[in-house]
């Protein structure tokens, strides 16, 4: 078939995708609305951490613990939950605190004198529903669009659940042909929509980048109150729910013993790989949004297209381009090919955060310094450097968490005998969930709470 019939033929199945994602941002902007607002005014150091913790999350991972928690065999079993709707109640669960953290960007935009004059003639709730939320309007639509995009582009929740839309359909008509013009065609329909989506909301971008440092009028609290209230049981349900569903399984049969051998060579190249993701990807977006300012937008459109597309449409690019004799060959056999493909995957956060933390210093530093000769490379060394380090640490841990979680790319242009503990755990999941699949995913999980504190301590610094 052409590329415009794979196009046409991938039409229905996106427009049901879309669907899905639509009703899945929705309900995940419900539960992200008091979580956001609970840190847009009152910045609570750990309840910034569990959902950052919860945002970074792979979703696979989270695929699993709420398998573990609604599955057949789990606390609360849902018959319908491998079906459409299963799909758009984990998009939900998973999705929920990446949105909160756009909402937070959004409500922490308005202006505490604004607030307090609308308060002396309305009641609290009439303020933030009448005042608040519409003047932070443009800027929601623009996280729940981001959010929507990665739905839309995300294989671990419907490839978990074995329902073929979105990216697992994608995934799997590749994988039966191996053609690149599948891959590319059954995506177009889904990149056309990502398009007009964010060029609709283009507006809105712009109020998530530079939220103002107040938190409010003080006649809002008892709605803040709430709504922190709200937010850890929301962010503690997400966490605690699929852990225990996960350590009831994990328990049967020696879970954590068979795991420590599933965590032995995958593991290891697990995090050698993350590793080097993230100290590549930081390097990177430090050296582009220095060395090559003019070039920075356009390098983080470029990284925001490759992390919110199909990793599958990546992982297809990257065999259609190296999978050729010469030198091109040699790295398509070795495991440099699937370090390029979580670079490209995971260079977004790393890329924007060094570009926030670099338009963030006064410029008059720079200047400065280049009056007294400094070369530019010297400058961004020696002042730029050290001045943005907790962004730079940030970025490199966002990125390297992405890497450890990528499936689609990883598991296509992953050489013989090299394999990441994601994709093996995507192909253990497939076969029944056992005590060791639950274990791994229980000890992630944790892994995973321990890097979403660091970021949020790097990026409040």
């Amino acid at each position: 078939m052409t590329l415009w019939t794979e196009a046409l033929d991938a039409g229905p199945l996106w427009m049901r995708t879309g669907l899905l994602a639509l009703a899945s941002t929705l309900g995940a902007l419900v539960l992200a609305l008091p979580a956001g607002w609970a840190l847009a005014r009152r910045r609570g150091g750990l309840l910034l951490g569990l959902v950052l913790a919860l945002a970074v999350l792979p979703t696979s991972l989270s695929a699993i613990g709420w398998i573990a928690a609604f599955g057949t065999q789990g606390l609360l079993p849902l018959p319908w939950l491998y079906s459409p709707a299963g799909v758009a109640l984990a998009w939900t669960l998973c999705f929920w605190p990446l949105l909160a953290l756009g909402v937070w960007g959004a409500l922490s935009c308005g202006e505490a004198a604004e607030e307090e004059a609308a308060l002396l003639a309305l009641p609290s709730w009439r303020v933030a529903l009448g005042v608040v939320l519409p003047k932070a309007l443009p800027a929601l639509a623009a996280a729940a669009v981001g959010v929507a995009i990665l739905m839309l582009g995300d294989l671990g929740v419907p490839g978990s659940l074995s329902v073929p839309v979105g990216a697992e359909a994608v995934h799997a008509r590749f994988s039966s042909t191996f053609r690149a013009s599948a891959a590319l065609g059954a995506s177009l329909p889904m990149m056309a929509l990502a398009f007009l989506l964010a060029w609709l909301c283009r507006g809105g971008w712009r109020g998530l980048a530079s939220p103002a440092s107040d938190r409010g009028a003080k006649g809002l609290e008892g709605i803040s109150r709430t709504a922190y209230a709200v937010a850890w049981v929301l962010a503690l349900g997400s966490l605690l729910i699929p852990a225990w569903g996960l350590a009831g399984w994990a328990l049967q049969g020696g879970g954590f013993t068979k795991a420590l051998a599933l965590l032995g060579r995958e593991g290891v190249t697990t995090l050698l790989l993350a590793v080097a993701t993230g100290l590549g990807a930081a390097g990177l977006g430090f050296a582009v949004c220095v060395l090559l300012p003019r070039l920075s937008g356009a390098a983080a459109l470029g990284a925001v297209l490759l992390f919110a597309a199909p990793g599958t449409l990546v992982g297809a690019g990257l065999i259609r381009l190296f999978n050729a004799e010469g030198w091109r060959g040699a790295l398509y056999a070795s495991p440099a090919v699937l370090l390029i493909a979580l670079l490209a995957r995971s260079l977004a956060p790393a890329l924007l955060l060094a570009r926030r933390s670099l338009a963030s210093l006064p410029a008059s530093y720079d200047e400065a310094a280049r009056l007294c000769g400094i070369p530019r490379w010297r400058r961004a060394m020696s002042l730029a450097g050290p001045l943005c380090a907790g962004s730079l640490v940030a970025g490199a841990l966002a990125a390297a968490v992405i890497a450890a979680g990528e499936l689609g790319a990883s598991a296509l242009v992953s050489p013989p005998g090299v394999q990441t503990l994601a994709v093996r755990l995507f192909s253990l999941i497939h076969y029944g969930a056992d005590a060791a699949v639950a274990a791994t995913a229980l000890m992630g999980m944790t892994f995973v709470l321990l890097l979403g504190f660091g970021i949020s301590r790097k990026i409040r610094a």
